[in-house]
């Protein structure tokens, strides 16, 4: 199963697993936006780093080509780092792996989803999307979201941002196929595990 899509256009982020790409014509504003709640938890943890290490490898991360931002929500949402936090692909990678999860059990989607619009694709964060440098949000869950989420997915979109889930366990995979900018950036894994995912 993909974790990521490989399409010649604009919307996509193009990568793909296994596959030798040429990153320095990908120009893109990455934020990877992480459920910490207990759905996930320590033991599918380093799943969901690997899977963020692999896309992030196969991008050439500096300011003026590929940006990464990292955030992570459960009840509230926390910003990790922002677009303009990092520099290089050994710095976000370094991030990644010190990530720690916040746990709990409720899990405000919607919520995370605008704040992220509203504090990271923000020009004061890093974002370019003036300057016309498309936009991405990589939503990574693992159980149901608890509030108000397609009408949110919606004033994302019409924000700028192209939405891609990744989801497993009990999320639910019809509604993450409605938060994705288009039914097919929706990739969702039927067993507990993000093991799948990860691998490259």
């Amino acid at each position: 199963q993909q974790c990521c899509s490989t399409r010649n256009g604009p919307e996509h982020l193009w990568i793909q697993r296994g596959t030798n790409l040429q990153t320095q014509r990908v120009v893109r504003d990455i934020v990877f936006l992480v459920d910490g709640s207990s759905y996930i938890g320590s033991s599918n943890l380093p799943y969901v780093q690997e899977f963020m290490k692999n896309v992030v490898n196969q991008l050439d991360v500096r300011p003026d080509r590929v940006q990464i931002g990292l955030m992570q929500f459960a009840e509230h949402p926390r910003i990790e780092f922002y677009l303009n936090t990092h520099r290089t692909r050994q710095e976000v990678l370094d991030s990644i792996a010190q990530l720690r999860l916040t746990g709990g059990s409720v899990l405000n989607t919607g919520a995370a989803m605008n704040y992220a619009l509203a504090n990271m694709f923000q020009s004061s964060a890093g974002s370019r999307r003036r300057q016309g440098i498309q936009q991405v949000l990589v939503l990574i869950t693992g159980g149901p979201a608890q509030d108000e989420v397609k009408r949110i997915a919606d004033k994302v979109a019409l924000g700028g941002v192209l939405t891609f889930t990744v989801s497993s366990g009990q999320a639910d995979e019809g509604l993450m196929r409605t938060v994705a900018f288009v039914p097919n950036l929706a990739y969702h894994e039927r067993s507990q595990f993000f093991s799948e995912f990860s691998q490259n």
